[in-house]
């Protein structure tokens, strides 16, 4: 019986050791796969601009990787591009074949349905359409990403389309929008409007643990993570923003970190001695500078040779240290 008990006792703690190390795989898996290369081709895609070439970057997402692998993706041409009203179907294995000699040299994780439709939809009015225009005004005055949702194109049944043009408003929407779209054809130009809801969702720093007022925030303190910001009260702290600074009040976890809740620590005073980094493709020097200004890490500020009083600028990229390029 004792016998019996002891191998029960060895079988269970061997389950048990074993399970521990499957879960530890797991989550060392699991933190690879998040940061690992990938490639997703969208299911549908619509094309709302006339061109020639379909290309990799107009049926897929690339997350991960880096600018020079994404602008060598990109660039690759998978056909002719549908003309107007013409759909093409791709096939899972069709897409593979035309991918595996590029991504050989760029491993990355792929996910490819088995079907893959590309149509075109040309027609001025068509939503899709419509909603790039509006995506694309946009864009350079905010970072991160733009969603149009819930737009509803006016009925001009007996008008003919050849062109349209949206009255935008300088300022980015919030929520609900209402633009005066003029619709002209054959001559003859109408005003109608074209009403939505706009979503702005970007990468935000989040607190992975309480700190106190007056706590330097580190990098091992918060996550990036994509949130809808469309109603933030404030500008998102981007990594710029959170080096050498301090919480400015008491915050939980889960917090987002936004520009009003840092204290701010300069990384550089008027008269200091700080280094000056000159770098260029394939060299860099480096030297000793008067900062003639106080300046955080990101700024801009200008910095005097001690020997030829010469005035430079260059960016602050980190305590004490200005890169002139």
């Amino acid at each position: 019986m004792n016998c019996d008990r002891e191998r029960k006792k060895i079988q269970t703690t061997s389950r048990i050791r074993g399970a521990r190390i499957s879960l530890t795989l797991f989550l060392v898996c699991s933190h690879a796969l998040a940061n690992a290369p990938v490639l997703v081709v969208r299911d549908t895609t619509i094309l709302t601009k006339p061109q020639s070439r379909l290309r990799l970057i107009d049926i897929a997402e690339l997350q991960n990787v880096s600018d020079e692998t994404r602008r060598e993706l990109e660039d690759i041409v998978i056909s002719n591009a549908p003309r107007d009203n013409e759909k093409r179907v791709f096939t899972r294995y069709a897409l593979s074949e035309m991918l595996r000699g590029t991504l050989h040299n760029h491993p990355m994780l792929t996910v490819i349905p088995e079907k893959v439709q590309v149509m075109a939809r040309m027609n001025p009015l068509h939503p899709e359409r419509l909603a790039g225009m509006i995506i694309d005004h946009y864009r350079s005055k905010v970072d991160g990403n733009i969603l149009v949702e819930n737009l509803k194109v006016p009925d001009v049944a007996g008008q003919k389309v050849e062109t349209v043009h949206i009255q935008f408003k300088d300022e980015l929407p919030k929520g609900s929008f209402s633009f005066p779209l003029q619709v002209s054809g054959a001559g003859i130009t109408k005003s109608f409007w074209l009403t939505g809801k706009m979503r702005h969702e970007t990468q935000v720093a989040v607190l992975r643990r309480s700190i106190n007022s007056g706590d330097s925030i580190q990098v091992e303190d918060y996550t990036m993570e994509k949130r809808d910001v469309t109603f933030a009260p404030d500008a998102p702290a981007n990594p710029s923003d959170l080096a050498l600074a301090k919480a400015a009040r008491a915050l939980g976890v889960g917090s987002i970190l936004w520009r009003s809740t840092l204290q701010r620590q300069p990384a550089m005073r008027a008269g200091e001695t700080v280094k000056l980094i000159l770098a260029n493709d394939g060299w860099q020097v480096s030297a000793s500078a008067v900062v003639q200004q106080q300046g955080f890490v990101g700024d801009t500020v200008k910095v005097a040779n001690p020997i030829t009083q010469k005035i430079m600028s260059g960016t602050v990229i980190e305590k004490g240290v200005v890169r002139v390029q």
